[in-house]
């Protein structure tokens, strides 16, 4: 199925192969395949199962992809639910995503991620965010009051009152009432006397490689 514009204000269930400019759905959308569109906003909800190519995405509803999904610009304020891997440019959650695996240039998280492993560049978790699972960067910010699981980067900067389960390194930053599990670096850790961290000690080598890994 190949048209230039889709929008859905009721229920509709399609076959898919389906290639669109442009698709739009307030109500409830299912594809049975893989889609293909440019632009794709979601303020109802839609089911694809298949595999999703998209330049940008916006999902202010609900949505759920049973197959792998390459998006250049990738925005969740209501929630998405990816099982295939993610790969895109750019992602931004204000609202809650979950996924197994993702793999972009740079991720910002004002919202809640669960996830097995996210793979970017830069990694900003901005005031009060969540993160479960994995997180491998180049750099990664948390800011104030944020919760993450397991960080693995090159530089990792801690906010304020920010509770982090496990970090390893190269230069580790710790803010103010900050709590850390188990903080592994490499060249440096700088912690501030408020700061908590259980665990602490110089390592040879990331136990995994980063983006910026030669």
């Amino acid at each position: 199925m190949a048209v230039e514009e889709l929008r859905v204000g009721g229920s509709v269930k399609l076959k898919g192969p389906i290639k669109l400019r442009l698709a739009s759905i307030a109500g409830s959308l299912s594809v049975d395949g893989d889609l293909e569109v440019e632009e794709l906003k979601i303020s109802g909800s839609a089911r694809i199962d298949g595999e999703l190519k998209a330049s940008e995405v916006k999902i202010a509803g609900s949505m759920k992809i049973t197959g792998k999904s390459t998006i250049r610009s990738l925005e969740v304020s209501g929630s998405a639910d990816m099982d295939g891997l993610v790969k895109a440019e750019t992602i931004t959650i204000n609202g809650s995503l979950k996924a197994i695996e993702i793999k972009a240039k740079e991720i910002t998280i004002a919202g809640t991620v669960s996830v097995k492993r996210l793979y970017a560049e830069k990694i900003t978790l901005k005031k009060k965010s969540k993160a479960y699972g994995l997180l491998i960067g180049c750099n990664v910010e948390i800011g104030k009051e944020c919760e993450a699981e397991r960080i693995i980067a090159d530089r990792v900067v801690v906010g304020k009152s920010s509770e982090i389960e496990y970090v390893e390194a190269r230069e580790i930053i710790v803010s103010k009432n900050a709590e850390i599990g188990y903080a592994g670096y490499i060249d440096r850790l700088e912690a501030d006397p408020s700061a908590t961290i259980d665990r602490s000690e110089r390592i040879r080598e990331l136990s995994v490689k980063t983006p910026c890994s030669n």
